[in-house]
């Protein structure tokens, strides 16, 4: 796998695995969207998955899998990108349902897995998580809140607890109306729940941290912090240090880096027999 493949925009189609839109419903009735890679040369019948969670969390995937998906579906590992409620894309009532309960993006993720469980798409024994910003907090708090569910874990960015960015984002001011749409407050009961550093001691999977020194989006403290209480609880991390990126991986060598240390961790703790 060659990371200037990746960020070629003449990746030659033949290259690359079928992308397919896809929807379930959730437990609540309410309709969710995803986006299915199949791996180039397989069927969707019980292959091992990797959730991919988008940050945002206003934001969405779309039918061209995005470079995570890309990298992850070359290894023969199908990718379900989820659009959990907080997207963009499918009208208000979907995103503002999660601003008004934010544990629905948790849920819609969850049931994707439940979803491609029953469906026969996904082995059971071999469903691992990733994300991005938002998405790297999803991928924590999922493998910490279902422990039996997720076999890896690759946090890019990710929050590791909600009072603590709160707290460094609004410096003492007021917490803006744009974070009370997407994040609890500061020092709520909300922000404890929804902090994977409440969870730390049931966090067992493997772990792959990609943080940078320049991120002031989610700061470099979240990830220290992470880093330092799962080895306190016995789970030390893989980890990779970005020190003069921001918020995503911003030179080619950073972009390399990154995607070679996902390949690696994939091969050795996804793929590898037990």
């Amino acid at each position: 796998m060659s990371a200037t493949l990746l960020l070629s925009s003449d990746i030659p189609i033949c290259d690359v695995g079928h992308t397919y839109p896809v929807s379930f419903r959730a437990s609540d009735g309410a309709t969710v969207y995803a986006y299915l890679t199949v791996p180039l040369g397989k069927s969707p019948r019980n292959l091992p998955l990797m959730i991919n969670v988008h940050g945002g969390p206003q934001a969405r995937f779309t039918w061209a899998p995005n470079e995570h998906a890309l990298l992850v579906s070359n290894l023969g590992i199908a990718v379900l990108s989820v659009d959990f409620r907080f997207s963009s894309g499918y009208g208000n009532e979907y995103t503002d349902s999660a601003s008004q309960n934010m544990l629905l993006a948790q849920q819609d993720v969850f049931e994707s897995v439940q979803w491609a469980i029953e469906n026969g798409i996904a082995d059971p024994e071999c469903i691992g998580i990733m994300g991005h910003s938002y998405g790297g907090f999803i991928s924590f708090y999922q493998a910490a809140v279902h422990p039996g569910t997720y076999k890896t874990v690759i946090s890019l960015m990710g929050v590791w607890d909600w009072t603590d960015l709160g707290v460094d984002l609004t410096d003492g001011a007021p917490v803006p109306d744009y974070h009370k749409c997407s994040a609890p407050e500061p020092y709520t009961e909300l922000a404890g729940v929804l902090s994977p550093s409440s969870y730390v001691d049931a966090l067992k999977s493997p772990i792959l941290i990609i943080y940078s020194g320049n991120d002031d989006a989610v700061y470099p403290s979240q990830n220290i912090r992470a880093i330092r209480e799962l080895r306190e609880a016995g789970n030390t991390p893989q980890v990779v240090y970005l020190p003069n990126d921001g918020h995503m991986p911003g030179t080619v060598e950073s972009i390399t880096e990154t995607f070679e240390a996902m390949r690696r961790f994939l091969v050795e703790r996804f793929l590898a027999e037990d």
